[in-house]
């Protein structure tokens, strides 16, 4: 009954808000989550929590060929892999107001998960003359679970003067991520068969950001000027054992146990001016970064550490030349750091003479950018990237592939952006149909050429891409809104790769009941089936060509959600780089 009070009854608990959503779709991808706001005397209350399910199983060919390999020149692959995967998350805070210029935001957040993956594949291998050498059978099973808990404060000091603001943020990571897997390869050829590894990694990690930032207006103008401080810890855990039929026993027999310890510390300043006189508007800023990293490869006993001070200057220029369109130049420089699993050094088998190993002298990647805009439906840009990450792979020993992280020497690119958002306004030069809610097309070009080396292979290379994205949004009968949305890539072909076309197709339908508080959509995803496609990798001793299929793209869903007393999704600050989120265990 107080539930159904609650939802129902606004004049009794006006200070309370909220929403429930519940959806599933034909491909087994389930949702569920229930939010809450609180407001009583200064506190503000707020929290939410949802999970989902998801379950894919997919379809892949692979053929890979090495030139130098006498014995292993060709090796083709079959097989399938079934996914699922379970996820939670739960935030909870409060907001307090000491008076009008003093307010403090609290808040923790937990995202966790839990997958499990197993794989199928059926192996063959011939010899350079084209004549069998022997088939194999690989059966995988891996799974892991993900645990983050972050904690989140934020305090901001408002003065006398409109727009006079200091405010800092503070957030403590907490990372855990052990995974674990077992490989069982049959061999045709081998006595001792099937050969068994099973391997357990086990991630911690800890991250403490902190942040300030001053903002004092000035007549028409603005200054403001900050300073970040972000530092990172990582162990990594890593044991692979093999069973030893000769020993009946589980060892290390290839050595690619390893713990590897990395060290993290960014201190970053900036200062902005901006500066407006009548139409025209003009923003200066300088960024300052000093970056100091420490690796420790505790197996190998290897050490490593770097250190980079970085600055990234920042120019905008505007003119209004009308309430729907400006006309813009900007300048600037941006460095993006390495995902911390490409740096470790020490080898993971992969496959049948194949491994992955990180590269810890990766360097950050910087970026040079200018463009010319028109609002926000054209843009023109040249960027200039010097220690662009790639992955690339070598041929070892003849017949092993290794594949790793490293920099390209420089990377140019140039390209073009047409966005046309559409919609009936007084400003618009015309009116949409009155059948028409909203109409959205954009267009991008980009061509980039790049250079680089990595043992023996040349990555230079030179590429064209175009995307495509579009959607429309209809008002149909009986009150039902409908939106369509098209994703399109075509083939990208250079010298080293080859990729087939992208696209996605979905529709949506969406009616509203109760005063717009109930709603209830049907959702059609990826109605082209299209989740498909091949890839070439082109090397000079070797060459790959794989497919995939994912097998239940197209789905049909319904779903639904009830908001109470005006409910209002929060947007709260965000300092995270999300760097944690990528970590992949290395």
């Amino acid at each position: 009954t107080y539930i159904l009070n609650l939802i129902t009854k606004r004049e009794t608990f006006s200070n309370t808000s909220g929403m429930i959503s519940l959806s599933s779709s034909s491909n087994k991808n389930s949702f569920g989550g229930a939010y809450l706001n609180y407001k009583v005397d200064k506190f503000n209350f707020f929290g939410q929590a949802y999970g989902s399910y998801f379950a894919m199983n997919n379809y892949n060919e692979s053929e890979r060929y090495v030139y130098t390999s006498p014995n292993m020149y060709y090796q083709k692959t079959i097989g399938d892999g079934k996914n699922t995967f379970y996820s939670g998350y739960f935030k909870f805070g409060f907001d307090y107001d000491f008076d009008e210029n003093n307010s403090i935001t609290f808040f923790t957040t937990y995202n966790g998960y839990k997958y499990n993956s197993k794989n199928d594949g059926n192996s063959l291998v011939n010899n350079q003359s084209n004549i069998f050498q022997y088939s194999y059978n690989r059966i995988g099973n891996n799974e892991g679970v993900n645990n983050s808990l972050s904690l989140y404060g934020f305090y901001k000091k408002k003065f006398a003067t409109k727009g006079n603001e200091l405010t800092f943020d503070a957030m403590l990571t907490l990372f855990g991520n052990p995974t674990n897997g077992d490989m069982n390869l049959k061999y045709s050829n081998r006595i001792n068969t099937p050969q068994l590894q099973k391997s357990n990694t086990d991630v911690n990690a800890k991250t403490l950001i902190l942040k300030a930032d001053y903002v004092l207006p000035i007549n028409l103008n603005r200054l403001e000027a900050g300073y970040n401080l972000t530092y990172r810890t990582r162990t990594n855990d890593y044991s692979v054992e093999d069973y030893m039929y000769q020993f009946s026993a589980w060892k290390d027999s290839l050595n690619l146990s390893n713990e590897f310890r990395y060290n993290e510390l960014i201190n970053a300043l900036y200062a902005s001016y901006a500066h407006k006189l009548g139409d025209f508007d003009v923003k200066l800023g300088l960024r300052s970064e000093y970056l100091n990293t420490k690796g420790n490869q505790v197996t190998q006993n290897i050490e490593f550490s770097e250190n980079f001070l970085s600055f990234f200057p920042n120019l905008n220029l505007s003119y209004k030349i009308s309430d729907l369109f400006q006309l813009s130049f900007n300048a600037f420089r941006r460095v993006t750091y390495p995902q911390i699993f490409y740096i470790n050094p020490f080898r993971q088998y992969t496959g049948p003479n194949t491994f992955f190993a990180g590269n810890p002298k990766l360097k950050p990647t910087y970026l040079n950018s200018y463009a010319i805009n028109l609002s926000q439906y054209l843009s023109v840009f040249y960027n200039y990237t010097t220690g662009s990450f790639t992955s690339a792979m070598a041929t070892e020993n003849d017949s092993t592939i290794v594949s790793t992280f490293l920099n390209l020497n420089s990377e140019k690119a140039y390209g073009v952006n047409l966005t046309l958002p559409y919609y009936n306004s007084p400003m618009m030069p015309f009116h949409l149909p009155d059948f028409i809610s909203s109409f959205y097309v954009s267009f991008n070009y980009r061509y980039a050429k790049q250079s680089g080396q990595y043992l023996a292979e040349d990555l230079t290379l030179t590429n064209k891409t175009y995307t495509l994205n579009a959607n429309l949004g209809l008002k149909l009968w009986y009150d039902i809104d409908a939106n369509i949305s098209l994703y399109y890539m075509p083939k990208i072909e250079n010298r080293r790769t080859i990729r087939s076309e992208m696209k996605n197709l979905s529709l949506f339908f969406n009616k509203m009941f109760m005063d717009r508080k109930l709603r209830v959509y049907i959702m059609i995803n990826d109605v082209l089936n299209a989740q498909r496609g091949n890839n070439e990798s082109i090397g000079g001793n070797y060459f790959t060509k794989s497919y995939y299929e994912m097998r239940n793209s197209r789905s049909i869903g319904i779903g639904i959600s009830y908001m109470f007393n005006d409910y209002k999704e929060r947007r709260d600050r965000n300092i995270d780089d999300g760097r944690d989120a990528a970590n992949r265990g290395f």
